[in-house]
């Protein structure tokens, strides 16, 4: 029987770590809000001011003056990107406009490309005159940028190719920044828990860019980061996943955005397919899911650990409504019957989150039988 740990970003936060997206969100907005018109050391003094103004630890404020760590290209690269980038202009918005999900990244990405795609779909061989009116003020914006590439004389179709390259360049960039955000500026001030140092574990299918567990708790546990990895050095390729599931407004045959997708980038990137080995046996196995809203995003993974046969899965949470989401977002990755059928024979368990005790699964009253599994 092997022991399959999977976590989300929900285990680096509950370590202490700022990798939240608002985290991010807040590191580059400080960067944003310092003018580019000083001397480098003063730059670097104002920005160091509005990190800590931003509540980031003095010891990640005080990186941006060390040039060793961020030199004067990097620094110049990360306030071009804070001040010109499409997502954060887009996330800033929302923002302001008092959006509850502003800073879900992800969620904003695979929002603005869905529009696009409708955009695209809609007004391809349409007259500027016959534009819908009655669009939402979020549709008409992206059909405004369209247009800014169609009044140089281009078609709207290569128009929107234009965009779109826009689009993804700057999530480049953005995943770039994201990197050096954790890389360099994230806070090192981190805590252990019990729970994790007695969990036998066996491999781990690390969904974050870091390597909390192994790292923490001097671990050497056999690890697939299916997103990739932040690099220990800048001259290996970077080959961090981020990006959107795998539906475009519910079009299984719409391809023209899918660099955007996750799926595609683990390939381009080639984060690799360990996981999918380890599961390929009629082995039996307990899968302990930890920080991952288990969210469509990754919903192609999530279904093939937990429809494989002859495994348990349990899925720890945080509180009630985040019990809520998971249950949700299960029930669109698996189907109502799947994931009632499921829980009815405890293939899939809920535990709350107890960090402060030891592990120890033969005690646990709702792990099932495990002659069962033949069955499930």
């Amino acid at each position: 029987m092997k022991n399959v740990l999977v976590i989300g970003n929900g285990f680096d936060i509950a370590h202490g770590l700022y990798t939240k997206y608002i985290d991010f969100y807040n590191f580059c907005n400080a960067i944003k809000r310092v003018l580019n018109d000083k001397k480098d050391i003063a730059i670097r003094e104002d920005i160091k001011e509005e990190l800590l103004r931003s509540e980031f630890m003095k010891s990640t404020a005080n990186i941006i003056n060390n040039k060793k760590i961020v030199n004067d290209d990097m620094l110049e690269k990360m306030i071009n990107i804070c001040k010109n980038n499409y997502w954060l202009n887009c996330i800033e918005e929302r923002n302001l406009s008092n959006d509850p999900h502003w800073c879900d990244i992800e969620g904003v990405i695979a929002d603005e490309i869905s529009k696009l795609s409708y955009v695209a779909k809609k007004y391809d061989g349409v007259r500027v005159s016959n534009f819908a009116l009655n669009e939402s003020n979020e549709i008409i914006n992206i059909y405004q940028h369209v247009m800014n590439y169609a009044s140089k004389s281009y078609s709207f179709k290569t128009s929107v190719c234009l965009f779109k390259e826009k689009l993804l360049s700057d999530l480049n960039d953005l995943t770039w920044m994201l990197e050096i955000y954790l890389s360099k500026f994230l806070n090192r001030k981190s805590k252990t828990y019990k729970f994790f140092e007695t969990l036998n574990i066996d491999y781990i299918i690390n969904f974050n860019y870091t390597d909390t567990y192994n790292k923490l708790y001097k671990k050497n546990i056999p690890t697939h980061f299916i997103h990739g990895k932040i690099r220990n050095n800048d001259k290996d390729a970077m080959n961090m996943v981020f990006g959107i599931g795998d539906s475009i407004n519910e079009d299984d045959n719409n391809y023209e955005f899918i660099e955007f997708q996750k799926y595609y980038q683990r390939i381009i990137y080639k984060t690799g397919n360990d996981y999918a080995k380890w599961l390929d046996n009629n082995e039996i196995m307990n899968i302990f899911i930890f920080g991952h809203s288990v969210n469509e995003a990754d919903g192609d993974i999530i279904k093939r650990l937990i429809t494989r046969k002859y495994t348990n899965i349990y899925i720890y949470y945080y509180d009630q409504p985040a019990l809520n989401s998971i249950v949700a977002n299960l029930t669109r990755i698996l189907g109502k019957e799947t994931i009632i059928d499921y829980t009815n024979k405890n293939k899939i368990v809920f535990l709350v989150n107890d960090l402060s005790n030891s592990f120890n699964i033969s005690k646990d009253p709702l792990v099932m039988d495990h002659k069962e599994l033949i069955e499930v």
